[in-house]
């Protein structure tokens, strides 16, 4: 009996032992399975929210130095790309190439001159002369009136001999044993420009009428040589006299000749009245102004070349067209115009000129105007970039940027928005992406801006990509929070509170003002010395719902 209760005693301190080890174990696991979660104090700090963006490198103030057509370099200091400082010499000219341009556009201001002074003495005696021609005009038209009834009487009298030639053609004709004889009109009588006869002739005659009257010729037997010297002597004014070429014995050949002599002095009124009017005096006005004007340029021009070119400040050469020892030639043809080659055109016949097209010609064209070399100064660099429709809104001209190239961070100030947005024709990332406070743009049509780079050093090279850096908004001492600290949903913006006495952590609504790439701004939702989670894991709201405790691990000792 004894060793049997002896046992159950043993049995019973084994129990014993075993529920208080287990119970130890129990407890021992049960703190081990906390959820462990790094905890901050919650502070305060400057807030500055930036929008980034890259940007190209630009001068915003270029120096053009001009050269004419065979001026001849005698020295070039600079290459392509060269850097050059203010009051540098840059090339030198040989003054021999510079009077021969002064000595030609002197020439063409003085043909110009000249040919406006003509056009108003012609206009003058064309005053003159007209009512003398307008005089002979009418008498010949009576003697011509005379001419047509005489040769209109002789044709009935030769009617019935006509007729009588006509039967004997048919019977010459139908006699196979003579040659059979026939009349062609002539090519060339249809390769007349009757039209522009007409509107030589005042407007007088039809197409029909003159094509009838040089068909009388060609039967007359007049060649194309002598019509087309006619037509010349029309053209120049100059009157015309037939009676050499025909046999004149007859009314109708005499009523042909006086037609002719009509038609020249009904060409040289048109001639003269145009003249008269001074159709082409302002055009040649223009010249003699255009003239003049380029001859200053010219003048004034060759005092800079006789001198030298010398740089008007620091910057780089972007562009070079000169070589030394060598005439200037252009790249491509010039866009001024010729002023003699335009004189000579209206040297020609005014009637038949295109007068409102040449002067629409003349007042297209300029004076030429050929860079020979071109500097970008550096006292004016701007970095162009692009904003989205969003980021538009907060940026303003004058706000302060910072602009890093190459390493070097450098001061900027926004000095242009466009007040227009231009369509992007490719794939734009930051379309994709809205401001800092996750918004998209949904577009590609971004805005222009500029901002101006204050002080460049020499990691600003014209040309090359540089980031910039632009201050939104600043709110100094003011609660902050890190951005991973916050947890988002649909329903707004959360963090964890931590309670330091019952070891658990409470979900929190919060509101947010602006943020940085770290840091949002706590408008509402906690308070500066609060202990928060840094950086809540998904688990976590589940956690906080049941009340579960915490294992803190504090940002200040942890490895975080």
């Amino acid at each position: 009996m004894k060793r049997k209760k002896l046992i159950k005693i043993i049995v019973a301190v084994v129990l014993v032992v075993a529920v208080v080890a287990g119970s130890a174990v129990f407890i021992h696991t049960k703190t081990s399975d906390k959820f462990e979660a790094v905890i901050m104090t919650v502070g305060t700090s400057t807030v500055k929210q930036t929008l980034s963006t890259q940007g190209v490198v630009e001068s915003t103030s270029r120096g053009e130095y001009l050269v004419f057509d065979g001026v001849v370099a005698k020295e070039v200091f600079v290459k392509l790309g060269d850097k050059v400082e203010d009051g540098q010499l840059l090339a030198t000219f040989e003054p021999s190439s510079l009077s021969g341009i002064v000595s030609e556009k002197q020439s063409a201001y003085d043909s110009a001159k000249i040919n406006y002074l003509n056009s108003i003495n012609s206009a003058n005696e064309a005053d003159a002369k007209l009512p003398q021609v307008i005089a002979e005009i009418t008498a010949l038209e009576k003697e011509i009136e005379r001419l047509s009834a005489e040769a209109e009487a002789a044709t009935e009298v030769t009617t019935e001999a006509a007729t009588e030639a006509q039967t004997e053609a048919e019977t010459e004709k139908n006699d196979v044993s003579r040659p059979n004889i026939t009349f062609d009109i002539p090519d060339w009588v249809d390769e007349i420009d009757f039209k522009s006869l007409v509107k030589l002739l005042g407007g007088s005659y039809t197409v029909e009428d003159l094509r009838e009257y040089f068909l009388k010729l060609a039967l007359q037997g007049v060649d194309k040589n002598s019509v087309a010297d006619m037509i010349e002597g029309l053209n120049s004014g100059v009157s015309i006299d037939i009676s050499t070429m025909i046999d004149s014995a007859t009314a109708e050949t005499q009523l042909m000749s006086a037609q002719m002599s009509l038609m020249g002095l009904k060409a040289q009124k048109t001639l003269l009245e145009t003249q008269s009017n001074n159709i082409l005096g302002s055009t040649y006005k223009s010249l003699m102004d255009t003239a003049k004007l380029e001859l200053d340029a010219v003048n004034e021009l060759v005092k800079k070349l006789s001198g030298g070119w010398y740089a008007e400040g620091s910057g780089v050469v972007t562009e070079l067209n000169i070589v030394a020892g060598q005439p200037y030639v252009p790249s491509q043809a010039s866009g001024g115009m010729d002023i003699n080659a335009v004189m000579g055109l209206l040297s020609g016949d005014a009637s038949t000129t295109d007068i409102s097209g040449l002067i629409s010609s003349f007042a297209g064209g300029s004076a030429s105007q050929n860079i020979g070399l071109a500097i970008e100064y550096y006292d004016s660099l701007v970095a162009s970039f692009s904003l989205g429709k969003y980021d538009v809104l907060d940026v303003k001209v004058g706000q302060k940027a910072v602009i890093n190239s190459l390493g070097h961070e450098l001061e900027g100030e926004i000095i242009f928005i466009s007040p227009t947005a231009t369509s992007s024709g490719s794939f734009d990332i930051t379309s994709m992406l809205g401001s800092a406070a996750g918004t998209s743009t949904g577009s590609s049509n971004t805005i222009p801006a500029k901002v101006k780079i204050i002080n460049p050093d020499e990691s600003i090279i014209i040309g090359i990509d540089v980031d910039i850096e632009i201050e939104l908004d600043s709110v100094d001492e003011t609660v902050v929070v890190p951005i991973e600290a916050v947890e988002t949903d649909d329903t707004g913006n959360y963090v964890y509170l931590f309670d330091e006495t019952n070891e658990t952590v409470t979900r929190v609504p919060v509101e947010l003002g602006i943020a940085t790439d770290t840091q949002y701004q706590v408008l509402s939702g906690c308070a500066a010395g609060d202990k928060i989670v840094q950086n809540p894991a998904t688990t976590l709201q589940e956690i906080a719902a049941e009340g579960e405790k915490v294992a803190a691990v504090y940002a200040t000792d942890s490895a975080v």
